[in-house]
């Protein structure tokens, strides 16, 4: 009988981390709330960086794209789309965080 070693998760790269927290929703750079939402909702940020904010659907067609200033909350409203999940991408500088939202 052959002995192996028990395997080990190897330790992602940084950019792997990053994805491997976007999936497991480790990531706290934004909240949306609400989070159902019927259709208006309130991005607010960790920071106060100006950043891009994209909005796609499930077939990753860019719905909604703005300038964030990172001093306000902005309020977006999706009520002219259809219910469905929707990811919220936030980005600056190299740092991109998705979340996703569900339109009821």
């Amino acid at each position: 009988m052959i002995r192996r070693p028990p395997r080990s998760t190897p330790k992602p790269s940084s950019a792997a981390s990053d994805v491997y927290k976007r999936q497991r929703g480790d990531n706290n750079d934004f909240k949306i709330y609400p989070n159902p939402t019927n259709g208006l909702f309130s991005i607010i940020t960790e920071s106060n960086k100006p950043c891009s904010i994209s909005i796609t659907n499930v077939l990753g067609q860019e719905v909604v794209s703005l300038d964030h200033n990172g001093i306000t909350s902005p309020s977006i409203n999706l009520n002219k789309f259809e219910r469905g999940i929707y990811n919220v991408t936030l980005s600056y500088k190299n740092k991109v965080s998705v979340k996703s939202l569900i339109l009821e």
